[in-house]
């Protein structure tokens, strides 16, 4: 059975290859999808509070007269 591993971490992988590779535009492509991973992971936990705390004033809303 494979490994299960995150898009991420095999971006992270291929990037580590490509500096020990001395392949710098690749290196830096890679470093351009890191960013952008981390910028949507950034994006969607924003979300998920922005989410929470609307059902929490929702509910605090509900309990008060």
């Amino acid at each position: 059975m494979s490994e299960s591993t995150t898009l991420s971490d095999d971006i992270t992988a291929a990037f580590g290859r490509a500096c020990r590779e001395k392949d710098w535009q690749i290196a830096e492509f890679l470093l351009q999808a890191l960013e952008a991973l981390s910028e949507r992971d950034q994006a969607d936990e924003q979300a998920r509070r922005t989410r929470h705390l609307r059902l929490v004033f929702s509910s605090e809303s509900r309990l008060i007269p």
